[in-house]
């Protein structure tokens, strides 16, 4: 199952890469797998236990039941002699060797010969697709510091490294204080905290004797020790601190832009405005303390993407409009603090792992969806929608079936499945019983219902497991390495 979970992650790092330089790998029977072209042409024979993505300009292939890599010749770069290889959390590739980890580059060609407990990856640029800068290394309970390619900056010493952050200075303890140091591994000014954050847009909150303040880069304190509560600065110009009960929005030098805010809502990080409740109302304020939704509304709630699988979008939240709630009904405002829908849904939401262009809402028992930019809305007309990325036709259910529905609220192709994927470009995978097919945006057949998985849908080719075969299919309905004997097992060919 592992090793099934990281090729899915790798895959998504595959698809980057121009179509004429990726091969595509397959397996005509169980561990026969081997790399073809994307016109179906064998070019490394089917002789490895499994194959996976191709990266860059290598792959990684299973013999035995270990890993190593192979070129495009099919030689091998690194021989298969790991049990396992891992993506690690942050970035970066790693190999277990006893109940160590070893990390490597990502042809698994080792890139020192240290071994260490744990390993993240930290990324300046938070990009899916970027190579950790640097690499928080762990042994013994302690973390240390070492460069993108593994050299060690700093010794494991520290009891704790914020590797999620993705700006310089990061975070560290030490004998139970707080304190960052800078990318030479140097702790920066000389106080120490009780408590402390991580630095975004060049500044963080930190915390002694129950009040807190910010520090800048050197490790001067900017804004002095005077808050009850520090938020971080998700903003570049504005971020949120408490005095006794009140909130307010201060600027970079600590001044405060708007207070009396009874109640903040987590900002996303992006300069979006932030959800704040006055009284017993809430609305939205931006960085200059001016309320962009004004506070009106029983309830107000940010719809946020994470991005992590949209590989133009920076990890991390982002936040694409606001449920609103007035008198128990719900709409949904832009985040210039337009109405995008009017409170009169029973219920609005959004796939956090989307595109961030759709959300669904729900008027009684049905549910429509509406495009957040061009925010034109469908009537209520299905049981179920998933309003997970833009496209021509959108997944809908009526009764038990699922269909296709359209902008204009329109059942576009019929609700006749057990289970539909996402429309790409022009064709999406269906499943009836337990088999997966596909059809075209007119809802004609292009494959039959044959294959027992579909995986990694693309606008040209999709990856599919037909019986034993692991190949792909075009978007024109032809099978690319699949062997004879797998068509005939699925009666494609007699």
């Amino acid at each position: 199952m592992t090793r099934w979970i990281v090729l899915a992650i790798v895959a998504l790092l595959a698809m980057a890469q121009r179509p004429e330089d990726v091969l595509l790998s397959a397996c005509i029977e169980r561990e026969q797998c081997g790399y073809i072209d994307s016109e179906g042409k064998v070019v490394i024979e089917p002789r490895f236990e499994a194959a996976g993505d191709w990266v860059r300009d290598i792959g990684r292939v299973w013999q035995n039941g270990l890993v190593g890599s192979i070129d495009r010749n099919g030689r091998f770069i690194t021989k298969p002699q790991y049990p396992k290889m891992s993506f690690n959390a942050g970035g970066g590739y790693s190999v277990p060797v006893g109940d160590k980890q070893l990390l490597t580059d990502y042809a698994l060609r080792p890139l020192t010969d240290e071994l260490w407990d744990d390993l993240k990856g930290i990324k300046l640029n938070r990009h899916t697709r970027q190579d950790p800068d640097y690499i928080m290394i762990e042994r013994d309970g302690l973390m240390g510091l070492a460069d993108g390619k593994g050299r060690v900056i700093v010794p494991p010493r520290y009891e704790e490294i914020g590797w999620r952050g993705h700006e310089f200075p990061l975070l560290i303890k030490e004998r139970g204080l707080f304190g960052h140091m800078d990318e030479t591994g140097s702790p920066i000014g000389s106080q120490r905290w009780s408590e402390a954050g991580m630095f975004y847009n060049k500044l963080a909150y930190v915390a002694r004797d129950g009040k807190c303040g910010y520090v800048d880069r050197a490790g001067a304190l900017v804004i002095p020790l005077i808050f009850d509560e520090c938020r971080n600065f998700w903003n570049a110009d504005a971020a949120i601190v408490r005095r006794e009960s009140v909130f307010a929005l201060i600027d970079r030098t600590g001044r405060i832009v708007k207070d009396g805010f009874d109640e903040v809502a987590i900002p996303a990080e992006d300069e979006n405005p932030i959800a704040v409740r006055v009284r017993e109302k809430w609305g939205a304020v931006d960085a200059n303390g001016n309320y962009r939704i004004e506070p009106a509304f029983d309830a107000l709630e940010p719809l946020d993407i994470i991005g992590w699988l949209l590989p133009t979008v920076s990890i991390g939240r982002t936040t694409v409009g606001y449920r609103a709630k007035v008198g128990g009904k719900f709409g949904l405002l832009a985040t210039d603090g337009t109405w995008i829908l009017q409170p009169v849904h029973d219920q609005i939401d959004n796939d956090y792992n989307g595109d961030g262009k759709l959300a669904g809402f729900r008027i009684g028992a049905k549910w429509g969806f509406v495009d957040l930019e061009t925010r034109k809305a469908t009537p209520p007309n299905w049981d179920e929608v998933k309003s997970t990325r833009r496209a021509a036709f959108i997944p809908v259910r009526i009764d038990t079936k699922w269909g296709y529905g359209d902008q204009d609220g329109r059942t576009a192709i019929a609700a006749r499945f057990d289970e539909v994927g996402d429309f790409f470009g022009d064709w999406a995978s269906v499943r009836i019983g337990d088999k997966w097919g596909f059809i075209d945006d007119q809802g004609e057949q292009i494959t039959p219902p044959v294959f027992r998985t579909v995986y990694d849908t693309a606008p040209e080719r999709a990856r599919v497991m037909l019986v034993e075969s692991r190949g792909w299919v075009t978007r024109k309905g032809r099978l690319m390495g699949i062997s004879e004997e797998d068509l005939k097992r699925a009666g494609l060919k007699r």
